[in-house]
This record gives structure tokens, C-alpha cells and sequence, in this order.
């Protein structure tokens, strides 16, 4: 059948309030359907029935460790609500300096909804900003995204508030404003 048709068939059952277990039921063969849009719109979908798609954590935990996305991790962390599900898969998109910049921001964004998770995070932010400055977009929005999540988290972050000031007052002009922002924000939640 048409995967258009598909997709709004997930999306209008995720949406309708019914039965989350029923319904749960009826999108776990989906997640193995050949069409991109059709596993992310049925993983959109048991994410937004939430802890009554729990029949749905084995698969999501399996596709999570051999074919990893975001969708996925965002899918099991609205569903369990454990961050040590979702994190190591988190952490490891900070850890890669490779990837394109779109790949960050998501994991950046799932991170600060976490539970609990600055004291393992914080240090992996920080070596982000240690990072050899490169040229290109996908650098600039990687440290970006690194300062705005320190800010999310806090007085939990001042242990990055030395690297944050080298930053500031470093000649990286697309990044000193951003640094300066994040020193603010977890400097007035210490006091």
C-alpha cells in the first residue's frame, strides 16, 4: 500500500487516545516497514502513547544497538523514561567530530530533557570544547550546541566555566557571544 497513506494511518493512531497497549500492538510490525517516513511517523507514534507502548522497548532497544538514530532513542526515552537507555547513544553522537552539523542538534536537545545526567555529561561537553578548532559550519554548530546544553544544566556545569571563558575571550568571533551567554546562565543559577 501507499506509504503516504501509511504514514497518516500511524499518525492518526498515535494521535487517537485509544487503547495504548491495542495500539501499540498494531505499530510494532511497522518499525521494520521499508519507508523511512513510515518508521519515523510509527516511532513518533509510540512515543506519544508513552509507557503504555512498553511492549514496543525490545524492539526499539534492538534497532537502537544495530541500526542507531535519533528517532529511535527519543521513541524509548518517552516510553521508559530511563536516561541510561538513551545516553550511551547520546554520548556518542557528542563524541564523534565528524558528523554533519545536523546530526548534533538533536542529541544535544534529547540531552538537556534527561534525567539526572550532568555529572556524565558535563565532562564529554567540556572535550567538545577542548576539540581542535576547525573551519566549517558543522564545527561552529557543534561547540554551539556544547554551550547552549552547559547552559541548560546549570551550577551542574561549572566545572566547564574555565573552558567556557577560554572561548570567550579567544579570536573564534562566531563563538564568543554563544560562551559568553553560557557563562552567564550558569553563573547566575551558582548564585
Amino acid at each position: 500500500s501507499d506509504p503516504y497513506v501509511r504514514n497518516e494511518a500511524i499518525r492518526v493512531l498515535g494521535e487517537s487516545g485509544g487503547d495504548g497497549q491495542l495500539l501499540t500492538q498494531r505499530l510494532i510490525p511497522l518499525l521494520v516497514d521499508e519507508n523511512a517516513m513510515v518508521n519515523a511517523s510509527t516511532l513518533a507514534a509510540l512515543g506519544y502513547i508513552g509507557p503504555e507502548a512498553s511492549a514496543a522497548v525490545p524492539a526499539l532497544k534492538t534497532m537502537l544497538s544495530t541500526s542507531p538514530n535519533v528517532n529511535v532513542a527519543r521513541a524509548l526515552w518517552q516510553i521508559e523514561g530511563r536516561s541510561e537507555s538513551v545516553l550511551p547513544f547520546y554520548l556518542s553522537i557528542l563524541e564523534n567530530p565528524d558528523l554533519k552539523s545536523g546530526a548534533y542538534r538533536p542529541a544535544y536537545k534529547a540531552i538537556q530533557e534527561l534525567d539526572d545526567v550532568a555529572e556524565e555529561v558535563v565532562p564529554v561537553l567540556i572535550e567538545v570544547l577542548k576539540s581542535e578548532p576547525k573551519k566549517g559550519y558543522a564545527y561552529i554548530m557543534r561547540l554551539r550546541e556544547a554551550m547552549e546544553t552547559l547552559a541548560a544544566f546549570g551550577s551542574s556545569a561549572k566545572s566547564a566555566l574555565p573552558e567556557l571563558e577560554r572561548i570567550a575571550s579567544s579570536d573564534q568571533r562566531h563563538l564568543v557571544k554563544q560562551a559568553a551567554a553560557a557563562i552567564e546562565e550558569i553563573e547566575s543559577s551558582i548564585n
